[in-house]
């Protein structure tokens, strides 16, 4: 606002009530400001004071227990904006919005995604909630083993499933193979799932698998390929002083505690330090 005729610079105020259209009870209070002489520039944040909210609970439509992490959306379709918001441990969920229109759905993994509801936001508090019908579930099941090694005892499948028509988040799941090799899983049907399989000495592997039907996946575990060695050092005589080449290096493998007459052997140049690259995995 502008200072009184009398009021010279610098000119300080206290901007403590302000609209701006389109807002409700924007703000009480800024800021003190203080414009300097002449030209000055001040910064002003409004408070968008929101006017409604909507609340409700998802429940599964067989057994009404609440659905935890089921996802509610809303589309706005006159006069507000976008909003999503997670259900808690007792399947509630509440959100705050402006005024007006929206699409309301819910979806959640395991579940027929709801029906979109048409809702109009009143000011106030305003409550829809939603009951979706579980998905027919299907197996993916099979074997791990490892080559060499066989089937293999404990050996890790995690799978990460969401469903591919639903706006809700993934699941993910862990289990251990028995005695015989075997794993199981049950997931919803038409799911999309990523596995992978996993044990101690192999490298893991995975796989995609579209369930729309009962599926057997098996995995083939390998064990990494042996890393390069790489030797390096420096060559002194008993004293503790480098001795300077030139000279050569030997590396004789060491086979179930029996050296092998089968070096590998570099040159030292005219300095007194050494390097063998490329060595396999072992003993020398």
């Amino acid at each position: 606002r502008r200072p009184p005729r009398s009021t010279l610079f610098p000119y300080t105020t206290l901007f403590r009530s302000v609209t701006w259209p389109g807002m409700l009870d924007s703000l009480q209070w800024i800021t003190t400001v203080t414009v300097p002489p002449g030209n000055g520039s001040i910064s002003i944040y409004l408070l968008h004071i929101v006017a409604s909210s909507l609340s409700g609970v998802v429940t599964d439509a067989t057994t009404t227990l609440p659905i935890s992490g089921a996802t509610v959306t809303g589309k706005a379709t006159s006069g507000g904006h976008d909003w999503s918001v997670m259900t808690d441990a007792s399947g509630a969920y509440s959100t705050q919005a402006i005024t007006g229109g929206y699409n309301v759905g819910a979806s959640a993994w395991g579940y027929t995604a709801s029906t979109v509801a048409q809702i109009v936001l009143a000011t106030g508090a305003n409550t829809h909630s939603f009951s979706l019908a579980p998905l027919p579930s299907v197996t993916i099941s099979g074997t791990v083993q490892g080559n060499p090694g066989g089937l293999l005892t404990g050996a890790t499948v995690t799978l990460q499933s969401w469903m591919t028509t639903a706006d809700s988040a993934s699941k993910t799941f862990s289990a251990s193979t028995d005695a015989a090799g075997n794993y199981s899983f049950s997931v919803p049907v038409g799911s999309s799932n990523y596995l992978t399989a996993s044990a101690s000495g192999y490298d893991p592997q995975t796989n995609n698998v579209v369930a729309n039907a009962n599926q057997t996946v098996n995995f083939t575990l390998v064990p990494p390929p042996p890393q390069p060695t790489r030797l390096e050092g420096e060559i002194l005589d008993c004293s503790g002083h480098s001795l300077y080449g030139p000279g050569t290096i030997h590396a004789y493998p060491i086979v179930a505690g029996v050296v092998q007459n089968t070096p590998t052997t570099v040159p030292v140049d005219s300095g007194y330090y050494w390097k063998i690259e490329g060595l396999a995995v072992g003993s020398y």
